[in-house]
Parts: structure tokens; C-alpha cells; sequence
């Protein structure tokens, strides 16, 4: 069973103290202290981390019986040369300011680089930066440090190790080579805490589908790596692998498993004694995509559809899904396609998309031996903020955050094992999860049972309307064989290969009569990078908004076909399951486009497309 530890640490910093952030500087200033989403200053936890790795290091070589694991501590740096390192157990917050340990100010301070030889003030090197603590007076931080259990491993060593190595260190943040930042002193204790679980709805084990609801702690960075590159933006989105691959390594930590990066199946034993259905059928769960919603919202976003035109009046959009050619709008001018759009702030708002706030946060690594910043090591990180920008509280609030919102669906199984499967998913959920993203941001999850509502509706005849479906992918679907686009320049082929995709898939049921669709090439590189002899294989995506209008041949086959899509996501393609050679369960492994990932979600004829068709002067 997993033993959770804390370690509260008080620092306390002598003034004159900066912490240079790398928000905004509109205060007319070149260096402002950093600041959390609220406003309020911080020392982030990425400085903490790496001042205690720095002076445990130092104290390692200059004393022999001083020895703690800190790659198990810290983690260490990947061997593929990314910037991010394998993790290691410590998790690290963000030091806040202690309330009244210190009237921050609003004045400034100017400082001047001096030429060598005229010992006069040297031109274009005036800096004039924020002075937020007085250059008298000490100022109170606190933060926490928290690990779990793991085997072989004593706390009380840790804490040893962690208390000596704080006292280590002589300060903290910028200008330390002229007297800021001084540590005072540094006090450090232990306790063991329970994680209470959150409260689960009565009867939600009877349920096969549940909707899932996140909301932020920490600021949130998601998204792969992007190699030869110092500038990481967060995407917004937080993918059903995320998603899933998040949950499978909270697991493993509240099962004392180390590394967490092991996968969840019944050969991981310390996690299938505790959850012996969970790691059975964990592959075979199906995780959509959480998209970002409102504060309080209730209804999952929708994809906005490619066949969504903007129109000569202002913020006035419509669809041509169903239109059978060109047309003019009514100032017979021709409308726009997503590419052309100026603004789509208020066609976000309908259909129901967050208003996302960005954290811009600069690091560098500190090269050992001088101390300084190490040439070409320089990193630039946009992370996604709990609160909307219109949120100008400087306190928490719950209610003001925006929420992410997802769907989890359980496989086709006997009532037998889908109920205890149930319970033991809404445990995992409940009680371990406490992280997501690539800093290992904190969240608050919760679990209700059904679906979640669609914040826009679908038409109220159903899956075929007058014979006719209007399907919109909701997140990117691998539709295609890109061998099969090999020097291809023909948009016919494109066509063609999407009518044999949809026929072929519908059994027959659906003919495609027109389609509004973009793709992209994504993944394949971790693939080609371990398959020595393999080329590099980019997948063909189709993207999330592509609009596919479809007749039906046969309406009761069709229902059937666009309902197992809804619940489940469009299927996995042949030529995926050729190539790989993999059973559809173990795919994930080597493929991560795969249904029970989030990939190929679909709706159904939304009520928009008949709503909002766009009338005009005829057809072009």
C-alpha cells in the first residue's frame, strides 16, 4: 500500500531579493518579479528544484558519507537528449510569499554596467527593474515537496538528505554575485498524510459510460517534445493518450511502483493486486479527448465544422454542408472557410470552447562549475492557466476555473466483470489520481455517470435525416494509407480514397456525396527512431473538424453503423492492422492513433447544419 509523504519547507530570504520572471513587462521595467495566474509572487518550483539539485551535488563531492539517490530523487536527463528528464519521486510546488512577512513595494531600481576604461555609466546598458522586496527586511517563503513510498526507500533519509542539502545553499534568484538573495535560513519537516479520496455518486458502478470533469491546480503543459527547438507551447486539448497515460502513472506511484512509466497490465503485479480488473481490461478502455470548456460548463465543446463559412456581416457565420455548390452570401460576396477567418472568438463561444490564458515561463540549465547559465540550454515554455484572462482575482476560486471535459467508456463485456471493472475505475480515478502533464501539474477530478452532454445538439430526426448524414470528426482520425498519397498531386485520389475509406468501413450503408476536410502528417518518429531499418513514417491524419456529408443506401444499416461510431469511434483501418501486425487490444503500443486513445470521435448531424444553411443570391 502507498505511504504518502510531505515535506513543508520555510525559507527565509534576506533582502534585496528578485526571482526575474518571464511574463509580460509592460510595467515599463526589464526585469519584474515572477509572478503566479493570480498575480501573486512566486519562486517557481523549477528554481527550487534545481538550486537543492545543484547544492546536493556540491555536497556529495565534498563529503563521502553524504550519498542520496538523486536520480531517484530528481530524475536524470533523457538519454534521447530531450529536455525533459525521466522523473524522479520528488514533486516539487511553487513557493508562495508568506502573507505579512513583508509589505511588498512598488518602486524600482535602476542599475548601470560601468565602461572598463572611462568608468563612466556604458551606453544602452541602463536596466531598470522591479524592486518588490525592500533592500532591509527579511521575506518568508513556503512550499511543498511531496513522494510517495517506495520500496527499499526511508523517509526519514529523505528528509535527512533534503534538510541538508536546503541548508546548503547561500541564495536564491538573480543578482546573487552582489548580495540578493541570501538564504537566512531554511527549516524542513516531515509528515506522512493520507489522501482522502474524492466522494463517489451512489449506484455509478452500475453505469457502462461516465464523464469525466478536471480542473487545474497547477499551470498545465501537454504536447509532445518538439525536437531542435528552445520554444514549447502547451496545446489545449488534453488528448485521450494523455489522458490515459496520466492515469496509468498516478497508478503505478499509489502502488508504489517505480519507474511509473511501467504500462498497466496483468504483468505489472504491485498494480493488479490492488486492481485486478483495472490492468485486465485497461487497454481496452476507451478515454476521449477533454476539450476546454467555460467556468461551470456542463455541455463537452464541439469541433467546429470546415463546412462552417464566415459571412460579410460581422460575426455572422453559416454552413454549407448541405448545399449542393458554390454560393453568395447576401451581399453577394463569397463567404470564408476557416483559413480566411480574421476572428473566430465568437464561433468558439458557440460552440462552447474555453477562453484559454497563457504562462509564459523561461529556463535555463546552470552550467556546475561557474554557476551561470549553460550556453545554448535556454528554454521558453507557454503553460495553460487554471482561470480564464478575464478572471482578475488574486485568491483561488474554484468556480472561476475552466473545466476539461471527457468521456470514458468501458468495453463490451459480461455484467459479471463490467461492474467490479467499474468499481475499481472510479477508485483509480477517485483516490490516485492527482497529476497530469509534463511538469506534473495538479488536478482535481471528479466522475459522474452517462455521457456528457454536446454543447451543440444534434438534429432531431436522429442518426439519417431525409436520407441524408452529416458526420464531423471531433478529434484527427488516421483515415488514410499515406503510402497511398506517394507522389499523388490529384485531388480526385484524395476523394477517391475517402469514398473507399467510408464505403468499405460502412459496410455499404453510406455513400459519400461531398466533403469539407484538412489533413496533416503527426507521429511516427519514436517508431522509426527503434526500429533500426525502418524508414521514417510519418501518419496522414485527417483533422478534427473535417465535415463528411453522406446518402444513405440502406437507413437502418447506416443507424447501426454511425451508433457503434458514436459510442466506440471509427474503427481501427485495415491498412493499420496489416501493417502493424498487432491485435486491435495491443495496437496502442506501437500505434497511438487508436479509438480507445480519443482518436476518430464523431458526431452526427448537428442541428447547426440545417439551422444556419446559408441562403444567399443562388448558386454561383
Amino acid at each position: 500500500m502507498r505511504r504518502n509523504y510531505k515535506l513543508k519547507v520555510r525559507l527565509v530570504i534576506r533582502g534585496p531579493f528578485l526571482y526575474g520572471g518571464s511574463g509580460d513587462t509592460t510595467r515599463g521595467l526589464s526585469r519584474t518579479f515572477q509572478r503566479d495566474s493570480l498575480g501573486r509572487p512566486v519562486i517557481l518550483a523549477s528554481h527550487i528544484k534545481g538550486k537543492l539539485l545543484e547544492a546536493m551535488k556540491e555536497l556529495s563531492k565534498a563529503n563521502p558519507n553524504y550519498a542520496p539517490n538523486l536520480d531517484l530523487f530528481f530524475g536524470k536527463r533523457n538519454d534521447e537528449g530531450y529536455y525533459f528528464p525521466e522523473r524522479g519521486i520528488l514533486h516539487f510546488n511553487d513557493f508562495q510569499l508568506v502573507d505579512g512577512s513583508v509589505v511588498p513595494t512598488d518602486s524600482t531600481l535602476t542599475r548601470v554596467s560601468i565602461h572598463t576604461l572611462t568608468r563612466t555609466a556604458k551606453e544602452a546598458f541602463l536596466q531598470c527593474q522591479e524592486k518588490l522586496i525592500q533592500n532591509e527586511g527579511d521575506s518568508v517563503w513556503e512550499g511543498i515537496i511531496d513522494f510517495n513510498s517506495v520500496e527499499g526507500l526511508d523517509p526519514n533519509m529523505v528528509h535527512q538528505h533534503i534538510s541538508t542539502g536546503f541548508r546548503w545553499i547561500a541564495g536564491f534568484g538573480a543578482d546573487k554575485g552582489v548580495g540578493y538573495g541570501r538564504l537566512k535560513s531554511a527549516e524542513v519537516s516531515l509528515e506522512e498524510y493520507t489522501r482522502k479520496p474524492r466522494a463517489i455518486q451512489e449506484g455509478l458502478a452500475d453505469f457502462k459510460c461516465f464523464h469525466l470533469s478536471i480542473k487545474l491546480v497547477d499551470d498545465l503543459l501537454i504536447g509532445g517534445v518538439r525536437r531542435k527547438t528552445n520554444f514549447i507551447e502547451s496545446e489545449h486539448i488534453m488528448s485521450g493518450r494523455v489522458l490515459k497515460g496520466a492515469l496509468a502513472a498516478n497508478l503505478n506511484r499509489c502502488c508504489g511502483v517505480y519507474p511509473d512509466s511501467d504500462a498497466i497490465s496483468v504483468h505489472n503485479t504491485q498494480v493488479a493486486r490492488r486492481f485486478p480488473n483495472l490492468t485486465e481490461f485497461f487497454s481496452q478502455i476507451r478515454f476521449t479527448h477533454a476539450f476546454p470548456a467555460p467556468t461551470e460548463a456542463t455541455k463537452r465543446p464541439v469541433a467546429i465544422p470546415l463546412s462552417i463559412v464566415g459571412t460579410s456581416e460581422k460575426d455572422q457565420f453559416a454552413d454549407v454542408a448541405l448545399l449542393n455548390g458554390p454560393i453568395l452570401d447576401s451581399k453577394k460576396r463569397a463567404p470564408a472557410f476557416a483559413p480566411d477567418w480574421k476572428d473566430d472568438s465568437s464561433i468558439r463561444r458557440e460552440f462552447g470552447w474555453a477562453n484559454l490564458s497563457v504562462i509564459t515561463k523561461t529556463r535555463t540549465a546552470i552550467e556546475p562549475s561557474t554557476h551561470s547559465a549553460l550556453q545554448e540550454s535556454l528554454y521558453t515554455y507557454q503553460y495553460i492557466s487554471p482561470y480564464p484572462p478575464e478572471y482578475n482575482g488574486d485568491v483561488e476560486d474554484e468556480k472561476r476555473k475552466n473545466v476539461w471535459l471527457a468521456n470514458i467508456i468501458l468495453p463490451d463485456i459480461s455484467p459479471e466483470k463490467q461492474r467490479p471493472l467499474a468499481k475499481e475505475l472510479m477508485e483509480a480515478v477517485m483516490s490516485c489520481w492527482e497529476y497530469v502533464g509534463k511538469g506534473d501539474s495538479r488536478i482535481v477530478v471528479d466522475l459522474g455517470p452517462n455521457l456528457v452532454w454536446q454543447k451543440i445538439p444534434t438534429h432531431e430526426s436522429g442518426f439519417v435525416v431525409d436520407g441524408k448524414v452529416v458526420l464531423v470528426l471531433q478529434t484527427d482520425a488516421p483515415l488514410i494509407d499515406p503510402s497511398d498519397l506517394s507522389g499523388v498531386k490529384d485531388k480526385d485520389k484524395l476523394r477517391q480514397l475517402y469514398e473507399q475509406f467510408w464505403n468499405r468501413t460502412s459496410r455499404g450503408s453510406l455513400e459519400l456525396t461531398q466533403f469539407f476536410a484538412a489533413q496533416k502528417l503527426e507521429g511516427g518518429y519514436l517508431h522509426f527512431r527503434y526500429t533500426p531499418g525502418t524508414d521514417y513514417y510519418p501518419y496522414f491524419l485527417t483533422k478534427a473538424g473535417s465535415t463528411f456529408v453522406f446518402r444513405s443506401r440502406n437507413e437502418e444499416a447506416a443507424k447501426q453503423v454511425l451508433q457503434a461510431w458514436y459510442l466506440n469511434g471509427l474503427p481501427v483501418p485495415e491498412w493499420v492492422l496489416k501493417k502493424f501486425k498487432q491485435k486491435e487490444d495491443q495496437l496502442w503500443q506501437v500505434f497511438p492513433f487508436v479509438p480507445t486513445n480519443g482518436y476518430g470521435e464523431i458526431v452526427v448531424n448537428l442541428e447547426w447544419h440545417w439551422k444556419r444553411l446559408l441562403t444567399g443570391y443562388g448558386l454561383v
